[in-house]
């Protein structure tokens, strides 16, 4: 097995950076008393439990998430799916459901966008209009970002990190009058809240946060549980990219509306729609419910999807289970359609010199971008090209120095790509190898390089082998470790 060591210096900058995103401090151990207790906009006495048990067929009155899915319905969030008979609580939350979820808790919430304008997704059009309008509401308001420029990949699952990232959202726009205020900066992701202008401190509160890759996730996650949007696992972990059931989401949404002062006009009431309006899926016919979870969360994730074999036949499927971070093909992917723009230096020293970085461009192209565009389902495109070379005289340390000499030829061309893979030809040394992502990957998908941080760097010799790159890119893009499964 390859075994790739990481030269220290820039190493200890990019943990650090990352390392930085929550602050210090062990987990809290429960969420604010304060912020997690009575729902005002489920009151325990309204009888939605029994009310939900007579509008779906199958939902029974002690059903775990029974009252949040009778509140739901009771708000207009959710009108059940087929003939609007059931709600299938059982099943997965997809991004267009999820759509229509948000844009109805906010427009109860009095936050509504009219007739929006669309918004470039060319994978809708064949949704139902009440679909449109949610997808490009949601995209308009910013409660949810397309998958890319042009497509919103309404069909794909709702994870628990993407449920986090889209409720705070919600309620950065509806806690704006409410004693609880929620605020989400806009390139970190860091969160604050407050309580009467007082500030709530969010702490690390999962045994896998380290799992989010992004630091707007990891802020995302531990601020729902401080909000008693969401709890964690019995083992203490979050499950970060397990799937969301639309039994949770009733339950999810519910406790998030909570803080917004949304709140029953008077008794909770439902009825069967008579006629039924349209439902969040086409009639159809009805599926075998799925087993209801005996508690709020699911004893384990869902499956990701099956994959072909990659094209280099290192894996014949997903055994590390990749596939789960697709995500992340898809945020360093919106820079542009022109894909994910990589230039390739060589930098020359005392102990060795290389030539041809178009043959390099050319030899990563043809090695290395197919397997992340397998890895991601199509969704990202890396695209090299040739750089140029720099030469760098003796120094301790010529990773730290080659990378340093190449960000200044950068400042100098104000050339427009979005990272540089540097060769750098050292014979003395050949266990120099390192990826650095945008600083805390919060700023991964911003073009701009060298400011934006996205950097690889590897050894003269192991680019021999495309696997190391593939490898260190995976790092760069904050993505899981590819091939060698370190």
């Amino acid at each position: 097995m390859l075994r790739i060591a990481v030269r220290s210096a820039l190493a200890a900058l990019s943990v650090l950076l990352l390392a930085a995103a929550l602050p210090a401090g062990g987990a809290s151990g429960s969420p604010d008393a304060a912020l997690a207790g009575s729902n005002p906009a489920c009151p325990d006495s309204g009888g939605a439990a029994g009310q939900a048990a007579g509008r779906f067929l199958d939902i029974g009155a002690d059903d775990v998430h029974a009252a949040n899915i009778g509140c739901i319905a009771y708000y207009g969030i959710t009108v059940g799916v087929g003939d609007g008979a059931r709600y299938a609580p059982g099943r997965e939350v997809t991004r267009w459901q999820m759509a229509l979820f948000l844009t109805r808790a906010a427009a109860r919430a009095g936050i509504e966008a009219g007739d929006p304008p669309g918004q470039g997704f060319d994978d809708i059009a064949d949704r139902s209009a009440a679909v449109r309008t949610a997808v490009n509401t949601a995209a308009l308001l910013g409660l949810m970002p397309g998958a890319s420029a042009t497509t919103f990949a309404p069909d794909q699952r709702v994870t628990r990190s993407d449920m986090a990232l889209f409720l705070l959202a919600l309620l950065e726009l509806t806690t704006v009058d409410s004693p609880v205020r929620v605020a989400v900066e806009p390139l970190s992701g860091r969160v604050t809240i407050t309580r009467g202008g007082k500030p709530v401190p969010i702490d690390d509160s999962f045994t896998d946060t380290a799992d989010v890759v992004t630091a707007a996730e990891e802020w995302a996650v531990n601020a729902v549980y401080e909000l008693g949007v969401a709890g964690g696992r019995a083992d203490g972990s979050f499950d970060p990219y397990g799937a969301v059931t639309r039994g949770q989401m009733a339950s999810f949404i519910i406790r998030a509306l909570g803080h917004t002062g949304v709140k029953p006009d008077g008794p909770i009431t439902l009825a069967p729609p008579d006629p039924p309006p349209p439902a969040e899926e086409p009639p159809a016919p009805e599926e075998p419910p799925a087993p209801e979870p005996t508690a709020e969360e699911p004893s384990a994730a869902a499956a990701p999807p099956p994959l072909p074999p990659d094209p280099f036949g290192v894996y014949t499927g997903d055994p590390l289970q990749l596939v789960a971070y697709t995500k992340y093909a898809r945020v360093h992917s919106l820079p542009g359609p022109d894909g994910d723009r990589w230039q390739v230096w060589l930098c020359n020293t005392p102990n060795g010199n290389g030539s041809d970085p178009a043959g390099y461009a050319a030899k990563f192209t043809d090695q290395v971008s197919p397997w992340f565009g397998w890895m991601s389902g199509g969704r990202y495109r890396l695209v090299f090209s040739a750089g140029g070379e720099v030469s760098v005289g003796s120094s301790g340390d010529y990773y730290q120095s080659c990378r340093f000499a190449v960000y200044d030829r950068y400042r100098s061309d104000q050339t427009e790509v979005d990272g540089a893979a540097i060769v750098v030809f050292d014979s003395a040394d050949d266990s120099g190898l390192l990826g650095v992502g945008g600083f805390g990957c919060g700023l991964a998908a911003e073009r701009g390089f060298p400011s934006n941080g996205r950097a690889v760097l590897i050894n003269g010799a192991a680019a021999e082998d495309s696997t190391v790159l593939a490898h260190e890119m995976g790092h760069a893009l904050c993505w899981p470790h590819s091939y060698s499964g370190e």
